[in-house]
């Protein structure tokens, strides 16, 4: 094959495959990222929100791309154990997830 394959490993997959062009994978996730309207983040965004929209005050939403991240859902588990206000709720959707986070409101002194 004349020219370069790009490929981006999927970490999520136990074995890496050097014969899966791993770029159709990111294109078809590109695309429903462009095609859909309502999403607000990509997966490696959504988990840089989180421990923000924990902070605020009153409900923050975003929509990001399914499935979520291991960061995202490592968050989902994790924040709530900081403190007891914050709850987060996780709503699949066809191609999408909407992550609600109740903060705690925290203000600065």
């Amino acid at each position: 094959m004349n020219g370069f394959l790009l490929c981006e490993p999927n970490l999520r997959k136990s074995t890496f495959d050097p014969n899966h062009c791993y770029a159709t994978d990111v294109i078809a996730q590109m695309e429903v990222m462009i095609s859909n309207k309502k999403l607000s983040v990509d997966e490696h965004h959504s988990d840089q929100l989180m421990a923000f929209m924990a902070l605020a005050k009153g409900t923050s939403r975003i929509r990001t791309i399914k499935p979520l991240s291991l960061h995202c859902q490592t968050l989902v588990q994790l924040l709530p154990m900081f403190n007891k206000g914050i709850n987060i709720k996780c709503t699949d959707e066809e191609e999408t997830v909407l992550i609600e986070i109740q903060g705690i409101g925290l203000e600065m002194e």
